[in-house]
């Protein structure tokens, strides 16, 4: 793949929780219009990472250090909200929505964007997610989870950001919502133009969405590659049993 120009650069970072380091050095970058995938054991510290880089971590009692730059520009210390604002949304493994507010107010929340503007760019969001369309006088309380983890995406999809960091996007969904919600991640990048970085509990989806792979193990990103030398080359399977020799 020829990359195109990085939009998010992460230096050095290094995350805290009641003093305890989760993340060390961790250094990685997306380019305009990539998937970017994370993958890694249990406890490996992806979450974490995706938090550190929307700067969630200060308001859920850790700490950060290193530096996140969006486009060349240092956004390390901006509150999530003046992230989303610059063009860097996140999120929620599990998905976040207003339950006494409709699927129609909850986009409207989600953007930025009034009128003709909001109409228009509801209509592509739409068309990613189209039971929304059925659904859209009723309250987000009363959504099946498929259905408000569908509304969770739509909403962060509502400002077409430079940046969309998605924490386990299918967790805890049906298959066949999960395969709505991967096909609408492999037209982002197409359609709206945006730069992901994917952590995904289906490592098979992740490999398959994903332009390049970062393996994360004990809070280090550990090798970056495409997907394909990664299996190729057993890097993969590696990281999971490491226990497992060649005989």
């Amino acid at each position: 793949m020829q990359q195109s120009v990085r939009i998010l650069e992460v230096n050095d970072i290094h995350a805290c929780y009641d003093r305890k380091e989760i993340l060390h050095g961790v250094s990685l970058n997306v380019c305009a219009g990539e998937t970017v995938g994370v993958i890694g054991p249990n406890g490996a510290g992806k979450s974490t990472l995706l938090k550190a880089i929307a700067g969630l971590l200060g308001m859920t009692g850790g700490s950060v250090v290193g530096r996140v730059q969006l486009g060349g520009t240092d956004v390390t210390r901006l509150t999530p909200s003046e992230k989303a604002k610059v063009g860097v949304r996140y999120l929620l493994q599990g998905g976040e929505v207003f339950a006494n507010l409709s699927v129609e107010e909850n986009l409207a929340l989600g953007s930025r964007k009034n009128g003709s503007e909001f109409a228009n760019q509801s209509k592509i969001v739409s068309s990613f997610f189209p039971t929304l369309d059925i659904v859209r006088s009723k309250k987000a309380g009363l959504l099946s989870g498929g259905e408000r983890q569908m509304l969770a995406i739509a909403m962060v999809l509502m400002d077409r950001s430079k940046v969309l960091l998605l924490d386990e996007p299918t967790a805890s969904v049906a298959p066949a919502i999960a395969d709505m919600i991967f096909s609408a991640i492999s037209r982002l990048k197409h359609e709206l133009g945006s730069a992901v970085l994917l952590v995904e509990q289906n490592i098979d989806k992740c490999l398959a969405l994903s332009d390049r792979i970062y393996l994360m193990s004990a809070g280090k990103l550990i090798d970056e590659d495409i997907p394909t030398n990664l299996v190729v080359s057993g890097k993969l399977e590696k990281l999971f049993f490491p226990e497992r020799r060649p005989k």
